[in-house]
């Protein structure tokens, strides 16, 4: 059993500006794209009994990769790239995805209802979608991303985008560069998908364990307008990835952060500081005191909210950007989660003589 369905991609790419490296960060992506639409072109499912296997040509993001390089490096030197197509970077970029039922028998050797095939084209998106963004931020953009009717023009699949959006993978990628504290840097590509498929999420729709919840609080915060509730979603990833109950505080969050990000102790001071301000601002929202914003969302009728959004801004940014390097140090070591263990020992002499 087969089907196909057809993704206009619509505009990928990065969004950076001619002034801040572009060469450095075009060639990078070219790169990238050239190990991942191998890596990334098949995925395997299972449900019900059934394996499900995605395929897609991602060989057509590498070569608009290729066309962007050529292009910007045409507008910086035409006598030097003469020749090149510039109008590619404005066509649409159309996918077809083949999904593929292997066996469709439980283990009691009885036929099972085959499950929507177009689900789990959706769901190998989101899992390309993590998976290049972890290895390198801001390399896979999905957020115009829709399905078409191009082979079912009798059926209705609705045209809405994917809206997940890479843009503040973006700019981790930037505080790499510019090489800020905290900043995730870049994995290679196969060992992201293999710390990823050792996972075993599958199509599992409940974060059941602590690393699905992570995974799917990051989700939310790529698929919604950077805000004061993006930072309930940072802390549901960070109180999974660390481990952290109820109440606690925000410092013994932050011992386990040093541990597991290599940091010095030179930077717990710093750490504590900034996780504790993203903290105070969450519980300002959650519990009372946040100044809340009117919906209207004006600037022109009061000037105050540029500041106040910045500010905010600014703090989900590191929050942001400290979950995804958090990620890719678990990815490092080989990690799957942590595990706090407490140890107690009986005292030999009274305290008093300690």
């Amino acid at each position: 059993m087969k089907d196909k369905f057809a993704v206009d991609l619509g505009r990928i790419g990065r969004t950076w500006g001619r002034d801040l490296g572009w060469q450095e960060i075009s060639e990078r992506d070219c790169q990238f794209w050239a190990n991942a639409h191998q890596v990334l072109n098949s995925y395997e499912y299972e449900l019900n009994g059934g394996k499900y296997i995605v395929t897609a040509d991602l060989y057509k993001v590498y070569e608009w990769y290729v066309w962007a390089d050529k292009c910007g490096r045409y507008y910086d030197d035409p006598k030097g790239f003469s020749g090149v197509d510039t109008s590619f970077l404005n066509s649409e970029i159309d996918l077809v995805l083949e999904v593929e039922v292997e066996f469709f028998v439980n283990d009691a050797g009885v036929d099972v209802r085959p499950v929507n095939l177009k689900r789990f084209a959706e769901q190998y998106f989101y899992d390309v979608f993590f998976i290049a963004n972890i290895a390198l931020p801001g390399s896979c953009e999905f957020l115009n991303a829709r399905f078409i009717n191009l082979y079912h023009s009798g059926e209705d699949y609705h045209h809405e985008k994917m809206y997940l959006s890479s843009y503040n993978f973006e700019l981790s990628h930037l505080d790499f560069i510019k090489g800020e504290r905290f900043a995730p840097s870049v994995l290679a590509i196969e060992d992201v998908r293999s710390w990823y498929k050792e996972l075993g999420l599958g199509v599992t729709q409940i974060g059941d364990s602590k690393a699905a919840r992570a995974i799917f609080a990051l989700l939310h915060v790529c698929k919604s307008e950077m805000d004061i509730t993006s930072i309930i979603w940072m802390f549901h990833a960070f109180e999974a990835i660390y481990v952290t109950r109820y109440g606690e505080s925000v410092t013994g969050m932050v011992s386990r952060m040093m541990v597991l990000l290599d940091l010095p102790v030179s930077q717990q001071k710093g750490l504590t500081k900034e996780l504790r301000t993203l903290y105070e601002e969450r519980s300002a929202f959650v519990h009372g005191g946040y100044r809340v914003h009117h919906p209207l969302n004006s600037e022109q009728l009061d000037p105050r909210l540029s500041d106040s959004r910045l500010d905010t801004y600014d703090l989900c940014q590191f929050g942001f950007n400290l979950v995804v390097l958090s990620f890719q140090k678990l990815i490092e070591k080989g990690w799957f989660g942590m595990a706090v263990v407490e140890q107690v020992e009986g005292l030999r002499q009274p305290e008093s003589k300690i």
